[in-house]
C-alpha cells in the first residue's frame, strides 16, 4: 500500500511540475485582417495604408512592452520615438496600427500610430517619389527578452526604386530598409519593467 501511495504521489507531482512550466507567460503578436466591413469604415473615414496587429497572450511578470517608431533617412537614424510603453493595464485592447497618411503638395506626411492608449500622429516633410509600407512579420512572432522584432515598415524612395521586403527579415534586409531615402519602421520589444 505504502508503494502505491508513494508512486501516485509521484506521479502527482510530475503532473503538477508539468503543468506550472508549461503556464510560463508568452506574449506575442500577430498580423490581424480586417474584416470587409472594417475596410469599408476605414477607407470612408479618410483612413490611412495601415498595418494591423493584435497582441497575444500575457506580459511576463516584472516585464513591459516597448513600442518604437524609428525614423531612417539614408542610413541614418534621425528620430526614435515610443508612443507606447505598455504593461498589463495598458493592454486591454490589445489591437494596434500602424501608418502613413501622405501628405499632397507642400503638406507633410504623418505617421500615425494606434493603440487603446489612443491616437499619436507624427508629422515628417514629405518626400517626392515611390513609396511602399508592409508588415515584416509573418501571421505570429513571440516575443523574447532583449530580441526586437520589427513589425512593419514605410519606405520612400526619392529615385522611384522600390524593391518589395518580405516577412522575416534578416539583419542584411533591415540595413537595405533603413538605407531608403526614408524609412519608418515600427519594432516591438519586451522590457524590464
Amino acid at each position: 500500500m505504502k508503494v502505491k501511495w508513494k508512486l501516485a504521489l509521484g506521479v502527482a507531482l510530475c503532473v503538477f511540475l508539468l503543468a506550472a512550466c508549461s503556464s510560463a507567460k508568452e506574449l506575442s503578436i500577430s498580423t490581424r485582417s480586417l474584416t470587409e466591413k472594417e475596410q469599408i469604415l476605414v477607407k470612408n473615414s479618410g483612413g490611412a495604408d495601415m498595418e494591423y496587429f493584435v497582441i497575444n497572450g500575457d506580459l511576463p511578470e516584472g516585464q513591459t512592452l516597448g513600442i518604437t517608431l524609428e525614423v531612417h533617412e539614408k542610413g541614418k537614424l534621425v528620430s526614435e520615438n515610443e508612443p507606447g510603453v505598455f504593461n498589463e493595464d495598458f493592454l486591454a485592447d490589445r489591437n494596434i496600427s500602424f501608418g502613413i497618411r501622405q501628405g499632397w503638395g507642400d503638406q507633410n506626411d504623418e505617421l500615425i500610430f494606434s493603440s487603446s492608449g489612443g491616437l499619436i500622429g507624427l508629422q515628417l516633410a514629405p518626400l517626392k517619389g515611390a513609396s511602399s509600407h508592409g508588415a515584416l512579420i509573418d501571421e505570429k512572432v513571440v516575443l523574447q527578452m532583449g530580441e526586437p522584432v520589427y513589425l512593419a515598415y514605410w519606405i520612400t524612395s526619392e529615385d522611384l526604386s522600390i524593391r518589395g521586403f518580405g516577412n522575416a527579415i534578416d539583419e542584411e534586409e533591415l540595413a537595405a530598409l533603413k538605407a531608403y531615402d526614408r524609412a519608418v519602421l515600427l519594432k516591438a520589444e519586451l522590457r524590464e519593467d
